[in-house]
Order: structure tokens, then sequence, then C-alpha cells
């Protein structure tokens, strides 16, 4: 089966999420429910633990949220490179 560069795999944000601070993680979560519409934390925390599936929008609004943090949001490093 080919596969193209376009297409996302199904990637959890856990580890970047576990190296958050408590303050930080709050507003990187407001910010995600906020923008891909979840009524509840529930709803989060079984994207967050892979329960249910990240759709590729949602995916895309969970980077953002990452990158205005300077936090990659699949691997937890940081996106600015020290030169």
């Amino acid at each position: 089966m080919n596969t193209t560069n376009h297409e996302k795999t199904v990637r959890s944000f856990k580890t970047a999420w576990e190296s958050l601070t408590g303050e930080l993680k709050r507003a990187v979560r407001r910010k995600i429910e906020s923008r891909c519409g979840w009524g509840s934390r529930m709803t989060f925390y079984n994207k967050l633990n892979e329960r249910t599936e990240l759709k590729a929008s949602e995916a895309e609004i969970v980077e953002q949220a990452f990158a205005e943090h300077d936090v990659d949001p699949w691997t937890g490093s940081a996106l600015s490179k020290i030169a």
C-alpha cells in the first residue's frame, strides 16, 4: 500500500502533555478544548489517552496550541533550536 506524506498517522500528545508544568497544562488544555469545541474534560482526556481518535482537524489544533508555547506536541521537545 502506498502512503503519501500528506497522510497523518495517529499520534499521541501525551508525552508532550506530561512535560508541561501545571499552569501551562491548564492553559494548553483550555485552548485545545475551546478550539476543538469539546464540551468536557473527559473528551480531552479520552483523546490524550488515545481512547478516542484525534481527527486531522483536531491534530492541527493540538499542534497549534503546543506551538504557541514552543513545544512539539508529539515529542515534547522545544520547537526552537538554540544556534
